[in-house]
């Protein structure tokens, strides 16, 4: 018999809980998002989604998210002189949270083709 599922975690918006789910999954644990195809027809509101997973595993999962959480919250909350903060290693410019090229001197974190896609879209 199939494990049940547990509700772990209600969502406002369905692509933070597909995120969730990508997290989830990545870390070992099967999960599903429910009622994300719930939207309505005029301007941009969503009825929010529902992750599950396993029972067995529910327990570990909602450890997973609240740890993820915190650190999501303390990346938003990381002033951006403090050691924590995102800078460039060339130039220590301080750079926003998934920016990988420095836009003072060019440098990146991510690879040489990254940085040359990055030049490229800058030239257009």
């Amino acid at each position: 018999m199939a494990d049940e599922l547990t509700d772990i975690e209600q969502f406002a918006n369905p692509m933070d809980a597909e995120e969730a789910r990508v997290y989830l999954e990545a870390e070992g644990i099967q999960a599903f998002v429910v009622g994300s195809n719930s939207v309505a027809l005029w301007g941009n509101s969503f009825s929010g989604a529902t992750l599950q997973v396993p029972t067995p595993q529910a327990e570990v999962a909602k450890a997973l998210l609240e740890t993820r959480h915190e650190e999501l919250r303390h990346h938003a909350a990381t002033p951006a002189g403090s050691p924590d903060a995102i800078a460039c290693l060339e130039c220590g410019t301080p750079m926003a949270p998934g920016q990988t090229t420095c836009s003072v001197c060019g440098w990146s974190y991510g690879s040489p083709k990254d940085a040359e896609e990055d030049d490229a879209e800058e030239d257009d």
